[in-house]
């Protein structure tokens, strides 16, 4: 990726622009268990977390090994993990095997949405 214009690096840092973040990994966790399933993967609490709040987690192995770093945001109807790019397939593989009766679905939103 080229470095910013002069004109575009000069309105980041000293005043107001908008910034595309191309390729971030974007996984939604929607359905009535999601807070309680993602919690049970997280290293941070999932189950407090209220619409408009978010918080920095890891999601571990049931052994404590790390999957991925993620922000995870909370909406009233879903939660969304934002993490670095090329990690969607994995994350969903790994928390998918756990789900046995939980209603949780997962999906890779990363092509449809955009973050700014």
């Amino acid at each position: 990726m080229e470095p910013a214009p002069p004109h575009e690096y000069q309105a980041l840092t000293a005043g107001v622009g908008v910034a595309s973040l191309p390729g971030r990994t974007l996984v939604e966790l929607t359905g009535a268990d999601r807070q309680t399933f993602l919690h049970n993967f997280c290293t941070n609490d999932v189950r407090g977390l209220k619409p408009g709040e978010g918080c920095e987690a890891f999601i571990t192995s049931v052994q404590g090994k790390i999957i991925a770093h993620v922000i995870i945001s909370c909406e009233a109807d879903r939660l969304v993990l934002d993490t670095v790019p090329g990690q969607a397939e994995r994350i969903i593989t790994h928390l998918d095997k756990y789900l046995i009766r939980e209603q949780v679905v997962l999906a890779d939103r990363t092509a449809e949405w955009g973050e700014l």
